[in-house]
């Protein structure tokens, strides 16, 4: 947002509590946060899966690859001033992403099931 980390707009709004849901600014700042976070949380439960997925490599390879993915199209979108194409994969990719987890942790429930205890 502009040149600033935190935008000087994100408690523009009375009460301030009105700025979390209702100011621009701020919604998006708290979305680049929990971009960023996820992103980090992402990449690293894919390194953290890897030597250990199995059959489910190419999952977890999916589950880093649209966990970076998935903030390019992001800030691709807001660049060129919410194109729509990309502003739909966006949407798109957030699907790919629930898509890939929820199959992940399928396949993990179903290796913990047929392993002998």
């Amino acid at each position: 947002m502009g040149d600033r980390l935190v935008p000087s707009e994100v408690l523009a709004l009375k009460p301030v509590w009105r700025n979390g849901f209702e100011n621009p600014a701020m919604v998006q700042l708290v979305h680049r946060a929990l971009t960023i976070s996820t992103a980090l949380l992402l990449l690293a439960l894919a390194w953290r899966m890897l030597p250990r997925a199995g059959e489910n490599r190419k999952l977890v390879i999916a589950l880093g690859m649209v966990g970076l993915l998935q903030p390019a199209l992001g800030i691709a979108t807001l660049l060129t001033g919410v194109n729509i194409p990309l502003a739909v994969a966006h949407q798109a990719g957030a699907i790919l992403l629930l898509t890939v987890m929820l199959t992940i942790l399928y396949g993990i429930e179903a290796q913990e099931k047929a392993a002998p205890r």
